[in-house]
C-alpha cells in the first residue's frame, strides 16, 4: 500500500524537484547578470521559494498518506527510525 503511494505521488515529486531545479538555476543565472538587477534576483528568488513550498507541500501530503495505512505500532517504528536517522545526521 505505501509503494503504491509513492508511486501514485512519484511523478509529482519528481516535477516539483525539477522545477526547484530550475528556478534554482535561473536565480543563478540572475546572480550572473551583467549588471545585475537586484528586481529580478528578487523575482527569482520569490519563484524558487514557491517552487520549494510546493515541493514541501507535496512530501507532506505523502507523508500523511502514508501514516494513514500504518498501524499505532508502525508508526511508532517509523518515528523511532526517523529520529535515529535526524541524531545521527546531525552528528556531522
Amino acid at each position: 500500500r505505501i509503494d503504491e503511494i509513492r508511486k501514485a505521488d512519484g511523478e509529482a515529486h519528481k516535477a516539483a524537484r525539477s522545477n526547484v531545479a530550475a528556478k534554482r538555476r535561473s536565480l543563478e543565472e540572475a546572480m550572473a547578470a551583467e549588471p545585475v538587477s537586484q528586481s529580478t534576483v528578487d523575482s527569482m528568488i520569490l519563484e524558487l521559494s514557491a517552487a520549494q513550498t510546493e515541493m514541501m507541500r507535496l512530501s507532506t501530503g505523502t507523508r500523511m498518506k502514508v501514516m494513514q495505512v500504518l498501524t499505532p505500532e508502525q508508526r511508532t517504528k517509523l518515528k523511532e527510525a526517523r529520529s535515529a536517522h535526524k541524531g545521527g545526521h546531525h552528528k556531522r
